[in-house]
């Protein structure tokens, strides 16, 4: 039986907020985020926590780690259970006009 097959990746965000409070600077965790089907950068990371925190925040990334699983599913689970996308128009291109040349 043929199977439909996906690598899925999951970024897990360790992340903190830092502050200065009396001369003294403060690290403050955030709790653990997790962001399904990237594999994400230090700058992206910020964005995305900055974004689900409050973007005036002073946020550092501790540590970005990517776990990679192989998702399977059999074809007749997959159409069973996946949604129908209209069809979309395919784009004409230069190779599928006939080009002739008057001499």
């Amino acid at each position: 039986m043929k199977e439909v097959k996906r690598l899925i990746s999951t970024s897990i965000i360790k992340g903190s907020i830092i502050s200065v409070e009396q001369g003294q600077l403060i690290q403050t965790p955030l709790p653990l985020y997790t962001c399904i089907g990237d594999r994400l950068s230090e700058a992206q990371a910020i964005r995305i926590l900055k974004r689900e925190y409050g973007k005036k925040l002073n946020i550092i990334i501790i540590e970005i780690s990517v776990k990679e699983n192989m998702h399977t599913m059999s074809i007749d689970d997959f159409v069973k259970h996946s949604k129908i996308q209209e069809k979309r128009e395919m784009p004409q291109t230069m190779n599928s006009h006939k080009v002739t040349r008057e001499e």
